[in-house]
């Protein structure tokens, strides 16, 4: 599988202000961040990919996201996994299938970051531990999906036309909901 960007094994590695607008690898990964400590990824912009299978991938490493836009992807916008730590802030994820894959003994925080256009599931948690505070989820399928996630917390969120599910929580699961709002227009 091929990668636009790839960052492996690096600590400390920062990528600013930059845009992936079009690209044409088919089966590839926008971003892939590999055994990496303090990554950080700030104002970047992916976009209209509609041929790039993953948007960024982020395995065994240490990063933080804040104002991404990216959309238009056919799979996962974001996938971590094997024991990475990731805060995700201040971001626009859209149009995509599936968005947020948190897997293997990972831990995310997702804060103040607009969801919308989901045609499947928002966010999957499991076997994890998941933060999500202050975002909004408009015009998904699915909101949440946490599976034996051992600590999880979802306060203040905003979900508008859920087609399906807001929060699904299930094979042993703990953790808090407090202060959200459902509304449904249709």
């Amino acid at each position: 599988m091929n990668q636009l960007l790839q960052c492996k094994g690096s600590n400390d590695f920062s990528l600013k202000n930059c845009t992936i607008k079009n690209a044409k690898h088919q089966k590839s990964t926008s971003f892939l961040i590999k055994r990496c400590e303090n990554a950080s990824l700030s104002h970047v912009t992916v976009t209209s990919p509609s041929d790039v299978t993953y948007g960024l991938i982020i395995y065994d490493s240490i990063v933080n996201i804040e104002d991404l836009i990216i959309n238009n992807h056919p799979e996962d916008l974001i996938g971590c996994e094997n024991n990475s730590f990731v805060v995700i802030k201040n971001s626009k994820i859209s149009l995509s299938t599936y968005v947020i894959s948190i897997y293997d003994q990972s831990s995310i925080e997702i804060l103040n970051c607009t969801f919308s256009y989901i045609s499947k599931l928002s966010i999957s948690a499991l076997n994890s531990r998941c933060s999500v505070k202050n975002n909004t989820f408009q015009q998904v399928k699915i909101g949440l999906s946490l599976d034996n996630i051992e600590d999880f917390s979802i306060e203040n969120y905003h979900f508008t036309n859920v087609q399906t599910t807001g929060i699904f929580i299930h094979n042993n699961s703990n953790g808090i909901i407090n202060d959200n709002t459902f509304v449904y227009l249709e």
